[in-house]
């Protein structure tokens, strides 16, 4: 039994000495995988950090893409609302063009009116005048007056003719009747 024991120790070491032999194995595949997760564990940190940075860089380009858009919409909109103040400014003004035009066209048809209402009045009043002179110059005696002027009215008194004021004394006005 002791040979059997020699041969069982030789296959006890030679058991150890391979199980020795697959845990350095595995450790040494342990370490090289160890080495290449840590590898790409690196690449993995590069690689976010390069997309982290792209991510800010983009950020940052359309906040200015961004502040470009809104100042253009803010321009154009002020624009706009310039053109339309302009716009009203000039329908307010020729409204008050139009307003001040018909006022000046009334005021000057008016006055117009007035004086051809003047000229008229004077124009018969000449006419009145030329006729009470026409009378006077062709008759004038206070006989011919009275009997063209007041056919029923009997001398001294009172007496009122269309056209003629009340109160004017023809008599005293024209010597001679």
């Amino acid at each position: 039994k002791a040979e059997d024991t020699e041969e069982e120790k030789a296959h006890k070491d030679r058991r150890r000495q391979e199980r020795r032999i697959e845990k350095d194995i595995k450790e040494r595949r342990l370490v090289l995988k160890q080495a290449g997760l840590k590898r790409e564990e690196d690449l993995f940190r590069m690689a976010k950090e390069e997309i982290d940075a792209a991510d800010l860089s983009d950020e940052g380009k359309m906040r200015v893409i961004l502040a470009r858009k809104w100042a253009r919409e803010s321009r154009e909109r002020q624009e706009r609302e310039k053109a339309e103040r302009e716009r009203q400014a000039n329908i307010w003004k020729q409204q008050q063009e139009q307003r001040e035009k018909r006022e000046r066209e009334a005021a000057e048809a008016l006055r117009k009116q007035q004086a051809e209402n003047r000229a008229a009045e004077q124009k018969r009043q000449e006419e009145e005048t030329r006729k009470w002179q026409n009378i006077i110059n062709n008759n004038g005696t206070r006989k011919f007056w009275e009997e063209h002027t007041q056919p029923n009215v009997p001398a001294g008194r009172p007496y009122s003719m269309p056209g003629v004021p009340s109160n004017l004394d023809v008599f005293a006005t024209m010597p001679g009747l």
